[in-house]
């Protein structure tokens, strides 16, 4: 990973002077933040009074942290998506039934055997024998077809 000076003194202004920095709402901090932060202390640390290295192992121990869970997050989350890929799949020649939310707000009973399973940036969804698709979210009963 690369930093430039802009990126560091971006940085170190944004402490220096937060009054002139326009601010913007950032969900959290990245590891790119952590990294910047680290680099930028190390950069511009008084040479006469060095970083403690205790604090130094202390903040690499937290890089670390943060890169495991950002790592546990992600096959997490791909983990979730596989069942919901498998769950979805199971459901292939099934008899379901979903209440569906309209456009008008009424919620409506959608029934019908799964001939067909998609996947958006959404979830899963379903298409029925008669066309209709519903999210595998509002699927409420599932039964063999007779």
């Amino acid at each position: 990973m690369v930093f430039s000076s802009e990126d560091v003194t971006n940085v170190l202004n944004s402490f220096i002077n937060p009054a002139a920095q326009t601010r913007v709402a950032k969900p959290e901090l990245t590891a790119d933040d952590f990294l910047s932060l680290l680099v930028a202390q190390m950069r511009y640390q008084d040479p006469l009074s060095p970083i403690d290295q205790q604090e130094f192992v202390g903040q690499l121990a937290q890089f670390n942290s943060l890169q495991q869970s950002v790592q546990l997050n992600e096959y997490f989350q791909h983990f979730m998506q596989f069942q919901e890929l498998t769950q979805a799949t199971s459901l292939i020649g099934k008899d379901i039934v979903a209440l569906v939310t309209g456009d008008d707000g009424n919620v409506y009973s959608a029934e019908g055997t799964v001939k067909e399973v998609y996947f958006t940036s959404s979830g899963a969804y379903l298409r029925l024998e008669d066309g209709s698709e519903v999210s595998l979210q509002d699927v409420v009963n599932v039964k063999a077809p007779e």
